[in-house]
């Protein structure tokens, strides 16, 4: 059964690398929404792909006349869209991946008539141009990709015009060049969720399938190194088109949203549940303020002065399917972990739905959509909520020079050390973090002179602190 086009949305995965600087329509304000340059073609069903050296790579989507096999890039130093080299065939509801070697791969899609590509593209920004990779087993649109830890891409589900919601599962080896067939999903799906957690498990959940009753509530869990899917508890809601985003803070997924079937249309929902890793079992969690889908969510760490806040944030969506008349949102929300609810952060200045999205450190570029153009949020500036949390971490010595020295408190667990600059960039980081009585030294001399924040998480806990680099 093949949804209609206004019922397809891509989901991409950020990547972290190097702040470039923005030059924008105006002054980018904390915690707000700016418009940035229209890009050269309108755009929906296509993909935003943030580049290694900071660049936004667009492809294809449907200009609301036809399909497109165009592509454009970003230049945020000059607010620029420029047009790159075209994909080999419009593509709609495809996937478009950030590969370690910096190339872009591009995943399957539709034609908008009878043809799921089962081909894929890979994309080199060194030339601006697309060649062809290898071809998966079956065409698919409405599916997944999944960087995977060791930086092969998993790609499942699908709607194909062969196999229906398919259960084949393949990865993509960029050393190779090559496609392989894996352990197959227990249940064909499309307009799903695949969400990479802490461990290196991905948790695939809901969808799209009319053998399962419309929307599913199944979840399955693929574990890369036993290549193995297992099926847990259902959710309490079947849904599509939802947004899931792991949060490291609660080492959990979250399902937010979605739609569902009435029994006369499709509707937005305000359902949000969670999945807890060490239990993995859903329940039910705070519902966001309004029926939202066709959504994405990201988790953020927002700097309140010196002290980390974990949320995630949700912007725009409709409650309606594309049938009849849409109730399309420019309201984004956030929940905030430490205050436990949800709160209203600066809205869209354009009502949207159906865009692409790509996380770049703590900033969001939203492109297109139903009713939109392209937008950035800038979170790394958010300093709106203010929450203090129990501080048991302290430096010395405060100011430093090469090296500092982090003392915590005896009952606090640590796996990961995270130094950040004012801006809310990264500038060191720590994994796998062992402690001597309860002692931690740094080496920072690498650092230019400046203030920072020291953040230590662990145990689904979070403490920070502050200190002056001379």
């Amino acid at each position: 059964m093949r949804l209609p086009i206004l019922a397809s949305l891509l989901l991409v995965t950020g990547v972290a690398f190097a702040q470039a600087p923005y030059k924008t329509q105006g002054t980018i304000e904390p915690g707000t929404w700016t418009v940035l340059s229209d890009m050269n073609e309108s755009r929906n069903g296509h993909t935003t792909t943030y580049l290694a050296d900071g660049k936004v790579l667009v492809t294809g989507g449907y200009d609301g006349t036809q399909n497109l096999a165009s592509a454009e890039i970003y230049d945020p130093a000059t607010d620029t869209w420029t047009p790159t080299g075209d994909m080999d065939s419009i593509r709609f509801s495809h996937t478009a991946t950030l590969l370690d070697n910096g190339k872009v791969l591009i995943i399957g899609g539709w034609n908008g008539g009878f043809l799921d590509y089962k081909s894929t593209l890979l994309y080199d920004p060194a030339s601006g141009t697309f060649t062809h990779g290898p071809d998966m087993k079956y065409g698919r649109s409405g599916h997944t990709a999944t960087k995977l830890n060791n930086g092969k891409i998993l790609i499942v589900g699908g709607y194909s015009n062969i196999s229906g919601n398919t259960t084949v599962v393949e990865i993509y080896d960029p050393v190779t060049n090559t496609l392989g067939e894996f352990a197959s999903l227990n249940k064909g799906r499309s307009y799903h969720t695949a969400t990479i957690v802490g461990d290196g498990r991905v948790v695939v959940a809901a969808g799209f399938n009319p053998d399962y009753g419309f929307q599913m509530n199944s979840t399955e869990i693929y574990d890369p190194v036993l290549n193995t899917w297992t099926e847990i508890g259902n959710l309490g809601t079947a849904r599509d088109f939802a947004a899931a985003v792991y949060v490291e803070y609660e080492n959990a997924v979250f399902l937010i949203g979605g739609r569902i079937f009435n029994g006369f249309e499709y509707e937005g929902i305000t359902s949000v549940e969670k999945l807890s890793l060490s239990g993995d079992s859903w329940v039910d969690f705070d519902p966001i303020p309004e029926p939202q889908s066709y959504i994405q969510a990201f988790p953020f760490e927002w700097v309140d002065y010196d002290v980390f806040i974990p949320c995630m944030l949700v912007p725009g969506g409709t409650n309606a399917s594309g049938f009849g008349v849409d109730l399309t949102f420019s309201g984004t929300y956030a929940y905030d972990f430490v205050a436990a609810s949800w709160i209203e952060v600066p809205m869209f200045f354009h009502d949207r739905y159906y865009y692409a999205a790509d996380k770049h450190q703590q900033d969001i570029i939203v492109t297109g959509g139903e009713g939109g153009t392209v937008e950035l949020f800038k979170a790394s500036e958010f300093i709106a909520i203010h929450t203090t949390l129990n501080n048991t971490l302290s430096l010395s010595p405060n100011p430093a020079d090469n090296y500092i020295n982090i003392t915590l408190s005896a009952e606090k667990e640590v796996n990961n050390i995270e130094v950040f600059n004012m801006m809310g960039d990264v500038v060191l980081q720590v994994n796998n973090v062992y402690p001597t009585q309860n002692k931690i030294a740094l080496d920072i001399h690498h650092l230019p002179a400046g203030n920072y924040v020291v953040k230590a998480s662990g145990n689904n806990q979070i403490t920070s602190g502050t200190f002056i680099k001379e």
